[in-house]
């Protein structure tokens, strides 16, 4: 996936992290002024092929009358089976089954890049980690190819292990889906260093922040991950199109019901002025 720098960026949010969920959620972001959401691919998974093809049309039918798009699909369910097993294993088996419906998802919606999370029982903590991961991705890596779709890992790896990862698979067909506030949580001591360092690998960007050691209980830039510091290496290095943010909006403390959207609000501004590029 050929990113070139110094194309205007685009302002997105994640469905996971929205009070809105399913159709109408894309319609709330488009509502509010983002003009992307990601959506995890489970949203499209029907046992009834047709229920399934309704889906997909009820999608096609808000991103044509709202003018939103989808940037980047995500396989949610690796957070429960994560790609660190044996593909000849059931557990290794189920996490590539999931993530090949995600290829087919992607590619039948027109999408270009699928985020595949290593947190939780995907986390990669041990050397057998790391390895199967990249076994695992070079197998994506594979089926996406002819598909138009491209493998973006979301991990906390320090600036030596991204960079091994990228070159085990070696493939045009995978990057990295960099996160402003994940790397910190795993006490990377210089996420601004490591984000240079990887940007020409970089599709996409999650933005999000908190304090105490805890996955976006902050606003961005009002919590511990080094926001100012990291949006300064973004706007110098960033060669992909999109900013997409991930506060978990539906989680203490936002999840107020007569304030959500105004914390939404908050994050969209805050985005605009650290990057002022998605100004256009």
């Amino acid at each position: 996936m050929k990113m070139v720098n110094g194309m205007s960026w685009k302002l997105g949010t994640c469905m996971w992290g929205m009070p809105d969920k399913g159709m109408p959620g894309a319609v709330k972001a488009a509502e509010l002024g983002f003009e992307g959401i990601s959506m995890d691919v489970s949203l499209f998974e029907c046992e009834d092929t047709g229920e399934r093809e309704d889906r997909f049309a009820q999608w096609e039918q808000v991103k044509e009358i709202h003018q939103i798009v989808c940037p980047s699909v995500s396989v949610e369910i690796l957070n429960e089976y994560g790609l660190t097993k044996p593909a000849s294993s059931e557990a290794g088996r189920f996490a590539l089954e999931a993530s090949f419906r995600g290829i087919e998802t992607a590619e039948k919606m027109g999408v270009h890049v699928m985020q595949l999370p290593s947190f939780n029982d995907g986390a990669i903590v041990t050397e057998e980690n790391f390895r199967w991961t990249c076994e695992n991705l070079k197998i994506l890596c594979r089926e996406a190819e002819g598909t138009g779709v491209n493998i973006a890992s979301e991990n906390n790896l320090d600036l030596t292990m991204s960079l091994r990862m990228i070159e085990e698979i070696g493939s045009d067909r995978f990057g990295i889906l960099f996160d402003t506030q994940n790397y910190y949580l795993n006490g990377v001591e210089n996420t601004p260093d490591l984000f240079r360092k990887i940007a020409p690998y970089v599709y996409q960007i999650h933005v999000k922040d908190g304090v105490n050691g805890t996955v976006s209980n902050a606003l961005i830039g009002a919590g511990e991950s080094g926001f100012e510091e990291t949006a300064a290496a973004i706007r110098e290095a960033y060669r992909g199109e999109w900013i997409l943010i991930e506060t978990y909006y539906d989680r203490p403390p936002f999840d107020k019901e007569n304030e959500i959207y105004s914390f939404v609000k908050k994050d969209m501004e805050t985005c605009r002025k650290a990057f002022p590029r998605l100004n256009g």
